[in-house]
């Protein structure tokens, strides 16, 4: 079977979406952190009740694998490997 045509839409920073779903309307939020690479360091403190599945991380842009490229233990989100010196680190905590 071919694939067709494959929408995709995002999501701009800090806004707010309504999901629709069986009549209801919701409202959901999300807040982010930030950090910066020194190319050494492979862990950062986030946010505490927080796994892979909900949290997205992106370093200069790139969205990360979660388990692949990051983990998540308790508070402490390890990459599988430091991101480079002065990379830009993005910490989007999904509603949940």
């Amino acid at each position: 079977m071919a694939l067709s045509k494959i929408k995709t839409n995002s999501i701009q920073d800090s806004a707010v979406t309504q999901a629709k779903t069986s009549g209801l309307t919701t409202t959901l939020t999300y807040t982010s952190g930030t950090a910066t690479g020194d190319g050494s360091t492979t862990t950062l403190t986030i946010n505490s009740g927080r796994a892979v599945n909900d949290v997205i991380v992106d370093v200069n842009g790139i969205i990360l694998t979660p388990t692949d490229d990051y983990t998540i233990t308790g508070t402490t989100l390890t990459f599988s490997t430091a991101p480079t010196a002065a990379a830009e680190i993005t910490i989007r905590y999904l509603a949940i």
